[in-house]
């Protein structure tokens, strides 16, 4: 199966700080992404998401650079094998640009 590359980038209407806060700590994860979280946001620290339908995935935190990005590993549940994401943030004003890219996603 090919390989796939994801990129995504939003503006969002918040500050670096609070939008970094928002992928490296459990209780924002599941305001916005999953209903369950376990995360230890430094190098080699664990990732850990949950959903109702099933669906889980871990990973591994491979660079944390507060306010600025965040590179983890990613599997899901029933892949076959980790892709990578990384997150980084730019500041835009009174905003942040979120570029978020995700490599290896089979």
């Amino acid at each position: 199966m090919a390989r796939t590359t994801l990129t995504l980038e939003q503006r969002i209407e918040a500050a670096p700080p609070a939008v970094f806060h928002s992928f490296t700590n459990a209780t924002a994860l599941r305001e916005w992404l999953c209903e369950a979280a376990m995360v230890v946001p430094r190098r080699g620290g664990r990732l850990h998401l949950w959903w109702t339908t099933g669906y889980h995935a871990t990973g591994d935190f491979t660079r944390v650079v507060p306010d600025e990005q965040v590179r983890f590993t990613w599997r899901g549940h029933r892949d076959a094998a980790a892709s990578r994401v990384q997150v980084t943030l730019r500041p835009d004003g009174d905003g942040t640009v979120v570029e978020l890219v995700h490599r290896g996603k089979g």
